[in-house]
Parts: structure tokens; C-alpha cells; sequence
């Protein structure tokens, strides 16, 4: 009897509970959880990465979308739109734009929400009666550097008295090291084992890549990926002595090649740093390895080597597009030392790196510079109009009201009626303000609703896609619910200043996403938006002539206008255009406020000049384009606004990567002053110079004395070069000093046993105030040219106004505008002329 009663009461029980899973699995859409991504971060101004999980268990197919809403921005939200199969489920990944105002919290409240898409209409789902929404507490995290990892999984950890001795986990270590050296956290999400993310959303906040293994090769995508955020203003970082070189050279852009020789082992070496890294002493630079480390010997051109060992290089770095690809031969091995880089807690590590690559760290790891143009300008504003009254207009208005009420006064004075002034004068300033509102309302009238668009294309160095970067204005005269489409993969923001409606940017296949609002404001306001659109080799290629360097567009470029080329840094030319061909000679340099060839310039021309002034001159320090040619088309498509009745205004700058053709063996050519690029001697350290090599623009109002090694870089594909003549200019006011360029002629071609030739005087200026220029032909100059580095002096003398141990006074200040180069030579084989050690590319390029 009692076991009956209890089977009956299990039975019971068990209905109940079927009862119940029935209840929680009824039809229709449900989560299944969701949280913060690998690689999500809630920083200010970025983006965070929230996966969902999503399931549908209908007997039909059913749109979800997923709602991110943060409660110190109710108005913006971001949301994930997918259509789930009967019976399926998925894992989606939830963009959230993150205002930049949320630096000021520490910690806030994701609530995520679930609805369900039905003839356009979202509806919040419940489960009996509960809506379906959760929420997540996250820390906010400050601005900080992210690190994606794709390298070998650590070995497995033997027992210490198994055989062979487990070597350690160098290529982590180096890495973490190096970040801890360098002053940054080991924030980093690693991708050995799960595929590599897409988006552009993804890398928010990214600034390097590390990869370390060939299989990450295998995957034309990821590559693809890692290319466009290289050319994006990323940098990523090829340790290359466990990857083969013919794996890299797709990344490379035009002009820049890497070659494997042969792999050694070392154990006993020295190594050199350039002015990328710090003075060492010849001990800290010289090791004594317990176990031989591997060094894969390499040639390359269009690099700068930081480190060497024997003159071959052990780091490289390759600008590419707005990024750099950065190559280490060198085994992480010999980076290291035994001993930690810090004592705090979560910061220790294994080892720490040597003193020669500490400062690596710091350059590979460093926040990347701003893309040119992130900030606003005025071009989109400017192509609406200004809907205001003119001010001409207004001042009649406010002079006749004024003689008005003088006339008036005078009037009722002479009547005897003065008194009643009191009474006409509010009436008659109501009824100019009145005319006036009017007048101004019927001017917004006026200007049709426009949508106005800034873009920058940069082509990638393949010239296989382009970023598209777009900063626009849309002006309406009536509050509005409209939403900008996109068709490519990318997204877009909204200005922080509209408070109207709410803003809500959607993802929904792999290149459709929406910015929609129910209720758009009136008047004048932005956003921006980035997108990647494919292209098809869209490159620009280039020969030297004797009339300069030619270059033919490319077919898709076809209205191309005001061309400019940008070949090194801080040295645009401008350029002629004829027949779909570009002919820059260096005679039109692009400064100051010449940005464009035409000697008439209309409205829309002088536009294009400010732009270019700002992308070159500005204020905000930015890396400039090499190898570019720039030009104005119309804008390119990608995203289209839904309201039909919007007036579409705007241009597209695009910048085409050159690829430069080598001249053949005995033409001569005009290299063109805007093609040799400057830098400081990168083998001495220590020198004192106001030159940046990053962008090339000189420091101002120096009043120190100097002494620079300068160096002028020509295009490897000219090598070797026979030069006939070479012009120089240097701009430079410098009041009460000596100013002299020296050269030491083609010293540096010699074997590094032989003595160095005597200095001898290009010229010397007193007191210089204007532009010198001059054409050389002193062969000991023009034999420096062979190898494709010219080295020059530049001595800035003490003032010579005042005696040595006199005061001073005040501060004599001088300043150097340009400091530039042309050459007329041809180019030679290489069996005729053979490079010598220490003219070798490892050295000089």
C-alpha cells in the first residue's frame, strides 16, 4: 500500500513537471543565454562584442532581433536582425556603440531585450507574461592597448626528469615581455583555435596582431581581414623566423619586397639598433647564448631595419597603407633574459627582455596615429548652405527699424504727442521681429533637403578593396523617420548631439546593417559611416620619363580631378592631367595655399584645397600617404538614405596606391624632388635634429644650434643609379647664423675598413632669409647616389650676434620650410655596377 501510494505520488509529480517543461518549451522564439565576447571590451567610444544565443522552436521560419540598450544613452540603441529556420538556433554577435560620454562611470548595465519581426513591426516578446529581456553588469574599461594573438599552442608541460628538456613558451613570452616592458597590460584575445572576426566593429580598439605560425596563411579570409586592418591604420607583427617569406609578400605594398637567403643558428653575435631603438652599450649588444637560437637571413627593399645582426636585418618595418607590417627574423629566444618586468601582482613575468629590443615595445605597441581626416571638417556643412538670412539683410532691416523710430519720435514730438513712443516703438520692433522670423523660416524653406558627403577612399595595396570613410551632413526642413542602408560590410554613427527619437543601428547579414530613427530633427546635422567596398586592381601605375613621373589611371577612374602626388611623406606635387594620364615633375610643390593646378579656381575647387590643407597642414599629427596618387571623383556607393526626396551633394577623395615601373637599364629620367624622401642617418642615435622622419615635416622655431646627418632615400627601383645632375634646395630663415650643407661625397660606398673621405662645403649661407637653390654636378656628390642614399650635413651655427659668454637677450629663432632634391641620372645593371657591403639593402633601404 505504501509503495503504491509512492509510485503514484512519483507519477504525479513527473506530470507536473512535464507539465511545466512543456509551459518553458512552448513555440517561438527564446534565448538561450548571452554575454560578453572574447574580445568585447566596453571602452568610451568603442564598440562592444555581446554574443547571443537565440533559438527558435516554431514549426516556421521567424525573424529575431536582439536590442543592446546602455541607460546612460536611452536613446541610442544597437541591434542584431536575424530570421532563424524552424527548430534551429544560432549564435550572434550584438555590435554596441558605446558613447564616449561613459567615461566619466565605472560600471553600467547592458540590457539586452528580445523581439520578434513581423510585416516590418518589432514586438517584444514575453514568456507568460515576463518580457524577454536580462541585463549584465560590465566595468567600463579606459582607453587601453588590445593585443589579437594568432600563434603555436603552448607545449605540453613534461615532468622534469622527462627527455628531451622542454624548451619554454618563448613566443608568448617575448610578447608578453615586450607589453609589460612597454608599459601595457596583457589584454589580449587569442584565435588559434576559433576563426579569426570580420568586422570592422571587431577591432575596435585593436592595435596590433601577432602571428607566429603558417597555418594562420591557410586562411584566404583571415588574410584578407588582416590586410584591411593593416591599410586601416593597424599594425601586425610577422615573427618571420617560423614563417616563410613568399606567405607575406601579398601584404606588402607596391615597392617593397622581402626575399629568404638561408636560415643560420647563433649563439655568439652582436646586434645593432637604428634610431627606432636606444643607445647600448658593445656589451648589452653583444650575447652568449646557452643554445644556439635560429636567424632566417633575408633581403628586403622598401623597409626600415631597425635591428641587425651582421648587417642582415632583425626587425623591419614596411609601411602599408595608413599600418605597418612589421617583421622579426630574429628567434624570440634571444629577445630574452632570465628575470620578470615587474614586481606587481597579475604583471609578473618569466622573463624580460633584453636591453637592445626594449624600446620594440614601445613603437609596435603604441596607439596608431589618427587616419587623416577623422576630424570634422567643414566641406559637408558647406554643401548644404548656410539657411540663415544674409547679413547684409539683416543690418537694412535693423537700420531701417532704427530711422523708423527716429522718424517716429521726431514725429509725435513735433505733434506733442512724444508720450505715445512707448506705445509704437514695442509694436514697430514686434513687427521687424516678426519680418524677420519670417524671412528666415522662408530661407530654410528655400534649401531643399540635402544629404552632403565627404568621403576618403583608400585603396588597399593589392588594390582588391577600399575603406571608405564618409563624414556627411543632412539637412531637413521637418522632423523625419528615415533609415541609411548599408550594403557593404561596415556601420554607421550619428552625431552625440541628436537627442530626437531614437537612433538605432541594426546589423543584419554580413554587409547589411541600418542607422534608423523614427524621428530624424530638422535642421542641420551629421554622422559619419566607414565601409569596405571590393574593388579590382585598382592600382595607378607609374615610369619615370625626362619630363618627371607619368602616370596612367587606372579605367575606373576616369573623372578623376585635381590630382596631387604623394609619393614620400610631407612632399605632395601637384600634378597635370592629360588624357587619362598624371604628369608630376616637382615643379608645382603642393604647400601653403597652392593644393590645386588650375590657375582659375571655382567654389567647388577651393573646397578641395582646405581639405587638402587640412589632410596635409593641419594640426592633428598624422601620418601622410606614400606612394598615393589623390584625386576628386563623384561619391562611391555603399550606403543610400530611404527618404526619395533628399538632394544627394557631395565628392569623393580617393588615394590610389602607385606602383612605380623600373626604368629600363641606361634610359634616363627625371626623379622628381617629390620622390626622394628625407630622414635622419637612422645609425646615429644621439644626433640632435628637428627633423621627424614619421611625417617629414621640420620642428618650429628652433633656437638651439644643430648638426644633422640627413639622408635622402631614392626609389629602389631606380638602383643603381648614374646620376648627371642634381638640384637642392633648402628653405630656411635663420637670423644671425651660419648655415652650412656639407658632404662627405660617396664615403659611405666604401669597404667598412677604409677611412672615411674629407668633409667638404656644398655651401654656406650667413643670416639666410630666402630660398637657396642650386644645381650640383661635383661628381663626388653625384657618385653618392649609386646606392640610392645620398648623405648630407646640415649645420645650423650659434648666433653670431652675440660673443661667446655674452647674455644672450632675447631668443633668435630659425626655421626650415623644405629641404628637397631632384635628380636627372639613369639606371644601371646591376652585373656593371655590383653593390659593395656596405652599400647593401639590409643597410641602406
Amino acid at each position: 500500500m505504501v509503495i503504491a501510494r509512492s509510485c503514484l505520488i512519483l507519477v504525479c509529480l513527473l506530470l507536473q513537471a512535464g507539465t511545466c517543461c512543456g509551459q518553458s518549451e512552448s513555440p517561438g522564439l527564446v534565448f538561450n543565454g548571452f554575454g560578453k565576447a572574447s574580445h568585447g571590451r566596453l571602452m568610451p567610444g568603442g564598440w562592444l562584442v555581446l554574443n547571443a544565443n537565440v533559438a527558435n522552436r516554431g514549426e516556421e521560419a521567424a525573424t529575431a532581433r536582439v536590442v543592446v540598450t546602455i541607460p546612460e544613452a536611452v536613446n541610442v540603441q544597437s541591434s542584431r536582425t536575424v530570421t532563424l529556420s524552424p527548430r534551429s538556433k544560432e549564435s550572434l554577435e550584438v555590435y554596441v556603440q558605446i558613447p564616449a560620454s561613459l567615461k566619466d562611470v565605472s560600471v553600467t548595465e547592458v540590457q539586452v531585450s528580445l523581439y520578434q519581426v513581423e510585416n516590418g513591426e518589432a514586438r517584444l516578446l514575453d514568456n507568460q507574461g515576463v518580457p524577454m529581456q536580462t541585463s549584465l553588469r560590465l566595468p567600463v574599461q579606459p582607453s587601453s592597448s588590445w593585443l589579437f594573438l594568432d600563434i603555436e599552442a603552448e607545449p605540453p608541460t613534461l615532468l622534469r626528469w622527462q627527455w628531451p628538456l622542454q624548451k619554454g613558451y618563448y613566443n608568448y613570452e617575448v610578447i608578453v615581455a615586450s607589453r609589460i616592458r612597454a608599459g601595457f597590460s596583457r589584454n589580449a584575445s587569442s584565435f588559434e583555435h576559433t576563426p579569426l572576426p570580420l568586422r570592422p566593429m571587431d577591432w575596435s580598439g585593436v592595435e596590433a596582431m601577432v602571428i607566429s605560425h603558417t597555418d594562420f596563411f591557410e586562411d584566404a579570409v583571415a588574410v584578407d581581414t588582416l590586410s584591411k586592418f593593416v591599410n586601416g591604420g593597424g599594425t601586425a607583427w610577422i615573427l618571420l623566423d617560423r614563417i616563410p617569406c613568399d606567405l607575406i609578400q601579398p601584404m606588402l605594398a607596391s615597392g617593397q619586397y622581402c626575399e629568404e637567403l638561408d636560415e643560420v643558428e647563433l649563439s655568439s653575435f652582436s646586434i645593432s639598433a637604428s634610431s627606432i631603438g636606444q643607445a647600448v652599450s658593445a656589451a648589452e649588444a653583444t650575447l652568449e647564448l646557452d643554445s644556439p637560437a635560429k636567424f632566417k637571413r633575408v633581403v628586403q627593399v622598401g623597409g626600415e631595419v631597425s635591428h641587425a645582426v651582421d648587417g642582415w636585418p632583425a626587425v623591419t618595418w614596411f609601411p602599408v597603407g595608413q599600418g605597418k607590417l612589421v617583421l622579426t627574423t630574429l628567434a624570440s629566444e634571444a629577445w630574452l633574459e632570465p628575470g620578470s618586468e615587474s614586481t606587481e601582482a597579475g604583471m609578473q613575468t618569466q622573463y624580460k627582455m633584453r636591453a637592445w629590443s626594449a624600446p620594440f615595445g614601445r613603437k609596435i605597441y603604441d596607439t596608431p596615429l589618427p587616419l587623416p581626416l577623422s576630424q570634422e571638417v567643414n566641406y559637408p556643412l558647406e554643401l548644404i548652405g548656410n539657411p540663415i538670412l544674409p547679413k547684409g539683410t539683416v543690418v537694412l532691416v535693423l537700420v531701417a527699424f532704427v530711422g523708423l523710430i527716429v522718424l517716429l519720435g521726431a514725429s509725435l514730438l513735433q505733434m506733442g504727442k512724444a508720450t505715445r513712443l512707448g506705445i509704437y516703438a514695442p509694436l514697430l520692433a514686434i513687427a521687424v521681429s516678426s519680418a524677420l522670423w519670417a524671412s528666415s523660416a522662408w530661407v530654410r524653406r528655400d534649401i531643399p533637403e540635402t544629404v552632403s558627403r565627404l568621403q576618403v577612399v583608400q585603396i588597399a595595396a593589392d588594390g582588391n578593396s577600399a575603406l571608405v570613410r564618409e563624414q556627411a551632413a543632412v539637412h531637413l526642413s521637418s522632423e523625419s523617420a528615415m533609415s541609411l542602408d548599408g550594403h557593404s560590410e561596415g556601420f554607421a554613427q550619428a552625431s552625440a548631439s541628436i537627442q530626437s527619437g531614437i537612433k538605432r543601428f541594426d546589423v543584419g547579414g554580413l554587409t547589411e546593417w541600418h542607422l534608423e530613427n523614427p524621428a530624424w530633427p530638422p535642421g542641420a546635422w551629421r554622422y559619419t559611416s566607414q565601409q569596405v567596398v571590393e574593388t579590382e586592381r585598382l592600382l595607378a601605375t607609374a615610369r619615370l620619363t625626362k619630363s618627371g613621373l607619368q602616370i596612367d589611371l587606372p579605367d575606373q577612374l576616369e573623372s578623376l580631378a585635381d590630382p596631387l602626388v604623394s609619393f614620400v611623406p610631407n612632399q605632395p606635387m601637384l600634378g597635370q592631367l592629360s588624357d587619362q594620364q598624371v604628369l608630376a615633375d616637382g615643379s608645382q610643390m603642393a604647400e601653403a595655399d597652392r593644393w590645386v593646378s588650375s590657375a582659375l579656381i571655382d567654389a567647388e575647387q577651393l573646397r578641395h584645397s582646405e581639405v587638402f590643407q587640412e589632410m596635409f597642414s593641419g594640426t592633428q599629427q598624422q601620418l601622410p600617404p606614400r606612394r598615393t596618387l589623390l584625386g576628386w571623383t563623384e561619391t562611391w556607393e555603399g550606403s543610400e538614405w530611404t527618404n526619395p526626396n533628399l538632394t544627394r551633394k557631395g565628392a569623393a577623395l580617393v588615394q590610389v596606391p602607385i606602383r612605380l615601373v623600373r626604368p629600363e637599364v641606361g634610359q634616363e629620367f627625371l626623379l622628381p624632388a617629390g620622390m626622394l624622401q628625407l630622414r635622419k642617418d637612422p645609425t646615429e642615435i644621439s644626433q640632435i635634429s628637428s627633423f621627424n622622419d614619421y611625417n617629414g615635416k621640420w620642428g618650429k622655431d628652433v633656437s638651439l644650434s644643430v648638426y644633422s646627418h640627413l639622408q635622402f632615400l631614392l626609389p629602389p627601383e631606380t638602383l643603381p643609379l648614374q646620376a648627371s645632375s642634381m638640384d637642392l634646395e633648402l628653405a630656411i630663415k635663420a637670423p644671425h647664423r651660419v648655415v652650412r650643407v656639407l658632404s662627405r661625397g660617396a664615403a659611405f660606398s666604401a669597404e667598412p675598413d677604409e677611412p672615411l673621405a674629407e668633409m667638404f662645403e656644398i655651401v654656406s649661407l650667413d643670416s639666410p632669409s630666402v630660398p637657396w637653390r642650386a644645381s650640383i654636378t661635383d661628381p663626388r656628390v653625384l657618385e653618392d647616389a649609386q646606392d640610392g642614399v645620398i648623405d648630407l650635413y646640415l649645420e645650423v651655427g650659434e648666433r653670431t650676434d652675440v660673443e661667446e659668454g655674452e647674455d644672450l637677450g632675447s631668443v633668435v629663432t630659425w626655421n626650415i620650410d623644405a629641404f628637397r632634391a631632384s635628380l636627372i641620372g639613369k639606371r644601371m645593371s646591376e652585373e656593371a655596377v655590383p653593390l659593395k657591403p656596405r652599400q647593401g639593402i639590409a643597410r641602406k633601404l
